[in-house]
């Protein structure tokens, strides 16, 4: 199944579940349309390692767990954890999602919600509510 198909399959599924992803993704703020397809589409590929690894989990486990293994360690207390960009790339490709969501796809999110242009990072919970 071609990358198209397959997004197209994960739109289908998201609107069938009732999910506003602009809207939802960062409270107040709405996102590009390219960032939200991008964003239907990590939802997809997510759900799609879900099925096959953590079949006996929930779905906010799995989302968790994904999130968690690209997050950047902050040598300060009371910092808040980030999302590094490579590190997100690193989380993509182990889940077996660079096929679907590309890396320009996934610099479109980091470039349109990074705190700064220059620091191509995400706090945990910006990402935790975007996915």
């Amino acid at each position: 199944m071609n990358s198209s198909k397959i997004y197209q399959a994960a739109l289908q599924a998201t609107r069938a579940r009732g999910v506003v992803t602009t809207q939802r993704a960062m409270n107040s703020r709405l996102l590009t349309t390219s960032t939200t397809n991008t964003v239907n589409k990590l939802r997809y590929a997510i759900e799609e390692y879900r099925m096959k690894n953590f079949t006996q989990d929930l779905p906010s486990r799995c989302k968790k767990e994904i999130i968690q293994a690209a997050v950047i360690p902050s040598s300060l207390p009371n910092q808040p954890q980030v999302v590094t960009f490579e590190s997100f790339m690193t989380v993509v490709d182990n889940i077996g999602a660079s096929t679907l969501v590309t890396e320009q796809d996934v610099e479109g999110i980091f470039t349109e919600l990074a705190e700064d242009s220059s620091s191509r990072a995400i706090t945990k919970e910006k990402i935790m509510n975007l996915l």
